[in-house]
């Protein structure tokens, strides 16, 4: 069981460890990740970051802080997962690239959440210099993708619609580990035009991730897409099917401790946000962090 595997790696206490002997662990915070038990990815990937790091794991560690950070955003803490990420960015080169493209994102979109838009252009610029020393030209695509929603959060939504409008996004890449996967952020930025087409091929994006999180059982992807089904329902006028996919995203998210995914939205959608708050009961700490990130994009 994962009690076991964990007692049994504190107890063999000063038995160094090595890559394999907590491999266990990177997979226990990975099924987690996917069931979206945030506790138990906060617990394991805590654990696998702090005996990597006591053993100079250091790729093991990079995995561990990445994890982390992700579950922490998810809940809004958003101090320390911008210092995990921070630190997998110094030490990218002891990571995977992959752990390196994610976490940056990852910390870029945080430093946005934070009120600290300077910060996230930095840290953005720094992975794309990285991605071109290392002439990583496979992970073009799918930065292309991150790089199109950060302008939408920075508010350049013409330089976001471009790339919605004129790129395919690269879905079958696209892990649904990811935070956040290129066809949600082509039917983000399509939701916010008002032609049918746009709302046509948003639609169209969010059933395709839809389906495959629920084929492959992953929950984090379904709180997104059920939310953004809601927004995709408001668009067209359609309030009780609005209503009905947005309560159905929270009875899966909010127990589980998902909160920066609304927030997000209502700093997306603000409007649509407050129209779904008005009608939804939320938990208090929920509702004045919402209404509070409403107020600020509608100022």
């Amino acid at each position: 069981s994962a009690d076991a595997l964990l007692h049994d790696l504190f107890a063999q206490g000063a038995q160094r460890q090595n890559a394999a002997s907590i491999r266990g662990l990177l997979g226990l915070s990975l099924l987690a990740v996917q069931e979206g038990n945030l506790t138990q990815v906060i617990r394991y990937a805590r654990s696998l970051t702090g005996i990597a790091e006591q053993e100079q794991l250091r790729l093991s560690a990079g995995w561990g802080r990445a994890i982390l950070a992700d579950a922490l955003y998810d809940r809004n803490h958003l101090e320390e997962s911008i210092e995990l990420n921070s630190q997998v960015g110094r030490d990218h080169a002891y990571c995977h690239f992959y752990c390196v493209l994610e976490s940056q994102f990852a910390l870029a979109q945080a430093y946005l959440a934070s009120g600290q838009p300077g910060d996230a252009r930095r840290t953005w610029d720094h992975l794309l210099a990285l991605i071109d020393s290392k002439n990583a030209a496979e992970a073009l695509a799918i930065a292309d993708a991150y790089g199109a929603y950060l302008e939408l959060l920075h508010g350049d939504r013409d330089a976001a619609v471009h790339w919605a409008t004129h790129q395919e996004p690269v879905t079958v890449v696209s892990s649904l580990y990811a935070m956040l996967n290129p066809a949600l952020i082509k039917a983000i930025i399509l939701l916010g035009e008002s032609s049918r087409g746009h709302l046509d091929s948003a639609e169209a994006n969010i059933a395709l991730v839809q389906t495959r999180a629920t084929q492959q059982h992953f929950t984090r992807p379904l709180v997104r897409t059920e939310a953004l089904t809601a927004i995709l329902h408001l668009a067209r006028g359609e309030r009780g099917k609005a209503d009905e996919a947005f309560r159905s995203s929270l009875a899966t998210g909010l127990p589980r401790g998902f909160t920066r995914a609304y927030l997000d939205l209502g700093r997306l959608f603000p409007q649509y946000m407050e129209d779904l708050h008005s009608r939804t009961p939320l938990p208090a700490a929920l509702s004045s962090q919402l209404k509070t990130q409403i107020a600020g994009a509608l100022a």
